[in-house]
């Protein structure tokens, strides 16, 4: 199956919702959504035993606004991570057309992460911000196999633990079966080392 939960880093909205997750020849992914499930915090509310049972495609590499102090920190723990990086050739949004597109990258996790709040202030104080966010950085360096992401402005933050599945298994991808993606040959999704202009073609 090709069904993922996707977690869209690129606002502050943390948008989550499951897709269609197929695999061009050359190794890019397409990516069409399927249904909404709110946002990141929603997600981790309502998951049992804190684990996602779905392989997670993690899009993008946070956020930071232009004119206010508001951002998303994406911050992957160590090179040993479990979690590979692809680029995303392809979108159908929930209101289509399928577009092609570029410079989109997404970090792709098996089934098995465990999603962990981390404890934050809830005053809305700049001191505390700046606490908190020296304190993100220390967690970083202290966890391992994991992806944090912080979420917040100048005196607010949340944050997020995916404990990654300490095993890689290559999650299954449907085969890409839109013309416009036919040529190249068959790869995996490649791993890239560490964005926009999308052209509408029909669905």
């Amino acid at each position: 199956m090709s069904i993922f939960i996707v977690l869209d880093t690129t606002s502050r909205d943390l948008a989550v919702y499951t897709a269609n997750v197929t695999k061009t020849k050359t190794g890019g992914l397409v990516i069409r959504q399927a249904l909404a499930f709110g946002d990141l915090w929603s997600l981790e509310k309502g998951l049992e035993g804190n684990t996602l049972e779905m392989p997670l495609l993690i899009v993008g590499d946070g956020y930071r606004a232009q004119s206010s102090a508001g951002f998303v920190n994406v911050v992957v723990s160590d090179v040993n991570a479990k979690l590979k990086r692809a680029e995303i050739v392809g979108f159908l949004s929930f209101s289509g057309p399928l577009m092609k597109v570029g410079n989109r990258i997404a970090g792709v996790s098996p089934a098995g992460a465990k999603f962990e709040r981390v404890k934050t202030f809830s005053n809305f104080n700049s001191a505390s911000a700046k606490a908190a966010s020296d304190g993100f950085d220390l967690l970083v360096r202290v966890s391992q196999n994991s992806v944090l992401i912080a979420e917040g402005q100048s005196n607010t933050m949340e944050v997020l633990k995916i404990v990654l599945p300490l095993k890689w298994e290559t999650p299954q991808f449907g085969e890409e079966y839109h013309s416009m993606f036919d040529q190249g040959s068959d790869e995996e999704p490649e791993i890239i080392e560490q964005k926009e202009e999308d052209e509408a073609i029909e669905a």
